[in-house]
């Protein structure tokens, strides 16, 4: 990539500075000459045997566009200093004495009267864009980051693009990618292309398309940053095939550790080790499109976070996702508007973020280890797997958080916190809904049984009110068997579930067969998830749970772990009875012996939000 300016950093550079090269381990020469026709200086690193051959340095500086008319050759080789300064191929933090600088922004830093530390980024891809700029801070601010921290996955998005300069204090032992996942026309690239406008220009990010060592050399040029990429469906071939090369990379990226080197790319920076985050988006989750052709392994869900968004019209704006309740969720024409404001608005809030980071650099580091830790806390899980991901999404939320206070981001930090807990809900879910146990099924589902309150009726009036055909859920208190419809069932399981409903089918149908080989879901006889049930005279496929099976399922389960926690069948009982006691009269039908019946109204919905029709 070719620096847009070299001198912007405020230091006026000397004609001719010796520069050490530790990727190769020689002495380099920075040469800052005139331009041909008033075009400014050029800047032009040059090896040591080239500079000290008057006309081979001659030949190069030409060629580069220097004016050989503000220059002599031999003045240049004359003044070549006895102390080197130092080359650095890659962006981030570097020590400097006692501070760090963050080398972007600030490509040149003096080190002393005649050592400087420069940036070269010139031998780098020209696709390539990173600490480019356009527009305000301002209009920034208004038009792009007000938009974007209205919906959970938005303002993930945005953290974790403010949070690549924080990985250098965060003491990962690797990183991670994040793929948001959904159809299109969700959002999704909108959201990408707003998380890119941080430091670069969201029209330029790289893509998938690159090899797995050119996708090294590119992610050189993203040390201590987040690297961007295109959507996965940008690539060619067969989606399995496109996930599969996207899946062999994802050590390579959150490790730092270039998997090749091209022979192009031997003296541009790419032995280098680097750290960054890597963001982008596919139509589906890559675990599980892979599941069955790819034996993932837990060293893989650590690092590679598929994060399903809303598949609905509303997508990214969903009102499952979005943070304000009271207001109505942004519409198509608002997200176009976004996608076409972060285009026109660009780079200037990773200036402001730098600038932040290095003022505050002596308790930033605290700062970071202390909202990690709280919250993993907060994430109430002792496995080590899931752990390490909540202590990933904490480098998000402590980037939230940060620019919060840095005045960058316009929301709260309880906003922040609400979308990093999310994140890691549905990055849970996703990667590891294969390992939900019969125990965690039975224990989420009583704690629903528990909380939700179901109208119970007896056989007859099943068979007479058409009324129950309308509602999610009720109890056959005759045979203890409670009847819901596929809805019903899912809104049961929703705690265990992904927020994009695709995502979450794969899900329900482990649940329901986990459920199945224990005898408390019940089949049709053919194992068919629903069977037909006579409800008002009409058979109505539903799903049926055996409340009786499931206390003694439970019970057996929980005596396992402690005897203090096992309800018993009775238990069950009780609370329907309790439950039936507590429906209003209808006066719709009535039984025989002349008692009002159960509530057989559409009107009889249970008392939990949740359950109410939308």
């Amino acid at each position: 990539m070719k620096l847009k300016s070299n001198t912007h950093s405020g230091i006026v550079l000397p004609k001719v500075s010796r520069l050490y090269d530790e990727l190769n381990d020689v002495d380099v020469v920075l040469v800052s000459v005139e331009k041909t026709g008033n075009r400014g200086r050029m800047v032009q690193v040059i090896d040591m045997d080239t500079f000290q051959s008057p006309s081979r340095l001659d030949g190069e500086l030409r060629k580069a566009g220097a004016d050989p008319k503000q220059y002599r050759v031999q003045d240049l080789i004359n003044s070549l200093p006895d102390k080197a300064g130092a080359l650095r191929r890659k962006t981030g933090w570097v020590e400097c004495g006692d501070e760090r600088r963050y080398l972007l922004y600030d490509a040149i830093v003096q080190l002393d009267a005649e050592r400087l530390l420069f940036l070269d980024m010139n031998a780098g891809d020209e696709g390539i864009s990173i600490g480019q700029s356009k527009g305000t801070f301002d209009e920034w601010k208004r038009y792009v980051a007000g938009p974007m921290v209205k919906s959970k996955p938005t303002l993930v998005t945005m953290c974790a693009a403010l949070a690549g300069p924080l990985l250098y204090d965060a003491g990962l032992p690797e990183t991670m990618v994040i793929n948001f996942c959904a159809k299109t026309s969700t959002g999704k690239t909108t959201m990408i292309r707003g998380a890119a406008s941080v430091f670069n220009n969201p029209d330029e990010v790289p893509g998938w398309r690159v090899s797995d060592t050119k996708l090294d050399e590119v992610a050189v040029y993203f040390n201590d940053n987040t690297l961007i990429l295109d959507d996965i469906e940008t690539t060619t071939g067969s989606l399995q095939r496109r996930m599969e090369n996207a899946y062999e990379v994802v050590h390579t990226l959150t490790a730092g550790r270039p998997k090749g080197i091209s022979r192009m790319a031997i003296g541009a920076g790419s032995r280098e080790r680097y750290c960054c985050i890597a963001l982008s988006s596919s139509p589906s989750p890559i675990f599980w499109v892979l599941a069955g052709h790819v034996e993932l392994q837990d060293s893989d869900r650590v690092r590679l976070f598929d994060l399903p968004i809303p598949e609905t019209k509303f997508g990214i704006w969903d009102p499952s996702v979005i943070l304000d309740k009271d207001r109505s969720p942004l519409n198509r024409q608002q997200t176009e508007a976004l996608a076409q404001d972060a285009a026109s608005f660009y780079g200037t809030a990773g200036k402001v973020w730098v600038d932040y980071l290095t003022a505050h650099q002596a308790e930033i580091p605290m700062h970071i280890a202390e909202i990690i830790e709280k919250f993993v806390r907060s994430c109430k899980t002792d496995e080590p797997k899931k752990n390490r991901i909540a202590r990933k999404i904490g480098v998000l939320k402590a980037a939230g958080v940060l620019a919060v206070e840095a005045d960058i981001l316009p929301c709260t930090r309880l906003d922040v916190q609400k979308s990093c807990c999310w994140a890691y809900q549905e990055i849970v879910k996703t990667a590891f809904g294969h390992e939900l146990t019969l125990e965690t099924i039975m224990e989420h589902i009583s704690d629903q049984l528990e909380f939700e309150t179901f109208p119970s009726h007896t056989q007859a009036e099943i068979s007479s009110n058409a009324d129950l055909k309308k509602i999610d859920g009720f109890i056959n208190e005759g045979n203890h068997k409670l009847i819901m419809t596929t809805k019903g069932f899912d809104r049961l399981c929703e705690g265990l579930l992904p927020s994009n409903p695709a995502a979450g089918e794969r899900m329900v149908v482990h649940i329901w067969k986990t459920l199945m080989e224990h005898g408390v879901y019940l089949t049709d006889g053919r194992g068919n998830h629903v069977q037909s049930v006579n409800i008002a005279g009409n058979g109505q496929r539903r799903c049926v749970l055996d409340l009786a099976q499931f206390a003694k399922a439970y019970k057996e389960i929980s005596q396992e772990q402690s005897e203090e926690t096992a309800p018993s069948e009775a238990k069950f009982a009780k609370r329907k009875r309790r439950k039936g006691k507590k429906s209003k009269p209808s006066t719709a039908s009535h039984t025989k012996s002349g008692k009002s019946a159960r509530p057989n109204s559409a009107s009889a919905k249970m008392k939990s939000s949740r359950w109410k029709r939308k």
